[in-house]
């Protein structure tokens, strides 16, 4: 077997220049558009954000000095943010489908070559075992036998379950173990059933920790009225139950506000 390994090392290190270095610098490709994504989105959550404070301001029917330097202020952020955005949005447009017309070509010649390097790697394994079992056909004398031959034939030779039967733990002390236990029982049901059992355990379990789950508000911060389909929509100081949300304040969280679930930016609110 220590010739089958010499013969197969070549072939993993082919495997790791034409398969996994090719995949790999595959994936550094994808996370660089991630990011891009990411920060796309963050530039929307900004965009909506400013348009909603000016909104809000040229709303007024009577302004003062300090609002009208705010709608200056506002407006400026608001153009800087809708520049950024349209241009992270509309790169994406166009070039996000060029990139996956590219992966396709690039993934193609990948599965092919791992395809034709397993075949390869698995004859070779094949090759080796036939031989050592060729040259040691004493021991494998059920090869040449079908399923249920070979069966019988080496429970002719030795019966692992009679003996098994023969030791002390099953005797009328182990039975008793056994019992105490509560094996005896489990043995009654099928390895199919006592998946299902188990399963069945835990998604109870699953169920009561979750309702046992402290509910958590957040308070807005902004108005925010919604802009799509799914949104939450909420007035400034609004109480908000936080149904879901991630790490990172400038993503897209999810709340609940007068029986109404949606989505809302994680900045425009504060936790509690």
């Amino acid at each position: 077997m220590a010739y089958c390994q010499d013969e197969i090392l070549p072939q993993l290190d082919t495997i790791d220049q034409l398969v996994v270095r090719p995949a790999l610098e595959l994936h550094e490709i994808s996370k660089t558009i991630q990011k891009t994504i990411v920060k796309r989105n963050h530039k929307m959550v900004d965009y909506d954000r400013h348009r909603a404070s000016l909104n809000k301001l040229t709303s007024k029917t009577e302004r003062s000095m300090n609002d009208e330097k705010a709608i200056f202020k506002i407006q400026s952020q608001l153009e800087t943010a809708t520049q950024d955005y349209e241009y992270l949005n509309n790169t994406l447009k166009h070039e996000l489908p060029i990139f996956f017309q590219l992966l396709s070509h690039l993934v193609q010649p990948i599965l092919e070559n791992l395809y034709h390097l397993q075949t390869k790697i698995y004859g070779m394994i094949y090759a080796r075992c036939y031989e050592l079992m060729t040259a040691n056909q004493q021991h494998f004398v059920t090869q040449g036998m079908d399923i249920q031959g070979g069966y019988q034939w080496r429970l002719n030779h030795y019966n692992g379950q009679a003996e098994m039967e023969k030791l002390d733990l099953l005797h009328a002390k182990g039975k008793a173990w056994l019992n105490a236990s509560g094996s005896t029982d489990n043995s009654k049901f099928s390895l199919q059933e006592r998946a299902a059992l188990k399963n069945t355990n835990h998604t109870t379990a699953s169920h009561a920790a979750n309702d046992e789950t402290i509910r958590k508000y957040v308070v807005a911060l902004y108005d925010y009225d919604a802009l799509a389909e799914g949104d939450l929509s909420f007035r400034k100081d609004d109480k908000i139950e936080l149904v879901n949300r991630t790490q990172d304040a400038n993503d897209w969280w999810t709340g609940k506000l007068r029986g109404q679930t949606g989505v809302f930016p994680g900045n425009y609110v504060q936790e509690i």
